[in-house]
């Protein structure tokens, strides 16, 4: 669980659930709740399949306004 402040809204907070089931180092699904504050809800899915890293969700985590987001995210990873 983690918690984010955002000074810029009146101090509005958000909360985030979330757990990763793994298999191994190189796979993982990780799910996740989002409650902020002012009752605006989130969601993500997050994984890793070996050096892909994906992940999709509805949340405004990072952007502190009203418009409603969709991300997609896709990436490598490696281990150095």
């Amino acid at each position: 669980m983690r918690a984010i402040n955002d000074p810029r809204e009146g101090g509005r907070w958000s909360f985030i659930a979330s757990n990763r089931f793994h298999h191994g180092e190189s796979i993982y699904v990780q799910p996740g709740v989002i409650f902020h504050t002012d009752s605006s809800p989130g969601w993500f899915l997050q994984g890793k399949i070996h050096w892909l890293r994906w992940g999709f969700g509805e949340y405004d985590r990072f952007d502190f306004t009203e418009v409603d987001r969709k991300v997609f995210s896709l990436g490598v990873e490696f281990t150095y």
